[in-house]
């Protein structure tokens, strides 16, 4: 009896401790650095391979930009979802009011206030495409900088009329 008393107490001493132990962390998952750095990492370059890599329908110089401000460890995914996986350029689908872009798998929103804009002008030669008509008629977008892109086409029409002829 008094035997089985004492296994019973290593048994609860054991399991207590396990319960309580603290979690080794060198076994515990380490938690993935936040998306967005505090502030741009300005020794950041994209090089020149990679950027021709990138597809004419996106702005290289201004995904640059962008990539500063992403922790290292998310660049490299960042990246890729603006090169497309086959060779050629893009072209832009209508389906319906929706232009679908095939083969990328691309990034089009972020909650993020400073890296929003940044993807808005990543985006500005997709919106270039597109005719006055097109950009006005456009409701909606699934793709980011559509406000943008009817602001500085107003802004290229209002200087536009201030040149004077010649």
């Amino acid at each position: 009896m008094q035997r089985k008393t004492l296994y019973l107490w290593a048994l609860f001493l054991v399991v207590l401790c396990a319960c309580t132990d603290e979690p080794d962390s060198a076994t515990m998952p380490k938690t993935p650095p936040a998306i967005r750095l505090a502030r741009p990492d300005i020794s950041y370059h994209l090089e020149a391979a990679m950027k021709a890599r990138v597809d004419p329908m996106f702005d290289a110089d201004a995904l640059e930009r962008l990539l500063r401000w992403i922790h290292p460890d998310h660049r490299k995914d960042y990246l890729h979802r603006f090169i497309p996986q086959v060779d050629g350029p893009l072209v832009i689908e209508k389906r319906g009011k929706i232009s679908v872009i095939p083969r990328i798998s691309y990034s089009i929103r972020t909650d993020d206030p400073i890296l929003q804009p940044l993807l808005e002008d990543v985006w500005a030669p997709y919106w270039r495409a597109f005719s006055d008509e097109e950009l006005k008629a456009q409701i909606v977008s699934p793709f980011p900088g559509l406000e943008r892109a009817r602001q500085r086409r107003s802004l290229d029409a209002g200087n536009d009329a201030q040149k004077p002829d010649r």
